[in-house]
This record gives C-alpha cells, sequence and structure tokens, in this order.
C-alpha cells in the first residue's frame, strides 16, 4: 500500500533528512542520505504496522492528500513522497493454493500430518511456522 511522507531536507539545523509516515502516529526515521531515508521510513512503517497487529490495533488506510493537509495544517513546508509499504504479511487471511507433489510424497506427507493429527495444509502451515 502507498502511503504519504512528509520529508525534512538537511539544512543549517539538520545534518540528516528526517521523514514522518502520516498516516500512521509516531512513526518516523531519520538517515543521512535520501536513498537511506527511504528504506528506513518503510522499515519502520512496517515494523509500526507490525506491533499494531500484534496489539490488535487497526492499520490505518492510506489517507488522500486534502486529508492530511487538514490534519497537518504545516504540511507545505515539508516535501512531500510516498512510500510502499508492505503489509500482506501481517494478514491471516487463508487462501488457496494448488500444489503439485509426487504420489509418494503425497503419502509420506499424510502419514506425518496424520501423526500429529493434523490436515495435510495444517502441517505444512506448522512446518512453516516453526522454522
Amino acid at each position: 500500500m502507498k502511503y504519504y511522507i512528509a520529508i525534512e531536507p538537511k539544512d543549517a539545523n539538520n545534518e540528516d533528512y528526517g521523514a514522518m509516515l502520516l498516516d500512521f502516529d509516531g512513526c518516523t526515521a531519520q538517515s543521512e542520505t535520501l536513498d537511506k531515508l527511504l528504506i528506513d521510513i518503510a522499515e519502520a512503517g512496517e515494523e509500526w504496522a507490525k506491533v499494531a497487529n500484534e496489539n490488535n490495533i487497526d492499520i490505518p488506510q492510506p489517507s488522500d492528500i486534502e486529508t492530511l493537509k487538514t490534519k497537518y495544517p504545516n504540511l507545505d513546508d515539508f516535501v512531500l513522497g510516498v512510500v510502499d509499504l508492505d503489509l500482506s504479511k501481517l494478514t491471516d487471511k487463508v487462501e488457496r493454493i494448488n500444489i503439485t507433489l509426487s504420489s509418494k510424497v503425497l503419502r509420506r506427507l499424510d502419514r506425518l500430518a496424520q501423526s500429529i493429527g493434523e490436515t495435510r495444509s495444517g502441517y505444512i502451515a506448522k512446518l512453516v511456522t516453526h522454522n
């Protein structure tokens, strides 16, 4: 998802660039270069969302620019940018997949799953989440 960020440029008072992810209260980053800043603010945003998700706090949808200008009246003092956050890893939405396995591997998978009281899907998910 694409979110707006406000970038504070370097100047006589600021040795580093700063950025604020506008929809995520308190989510900021600071870096020596713009390239690093964009990476750092994306990582900060994904970490903010992860913590919010773990604490059952709703992750905000991206706001439009007019809403953000109302929320932040001094937004014209900053350079605006956009950062693309990958929030897909935070969802527990079930997805149907189609995989191809040899009959031998499939039988082994079924035996292993059955031995611990799991379904195929449950066993595969357990293998992935415990490694």
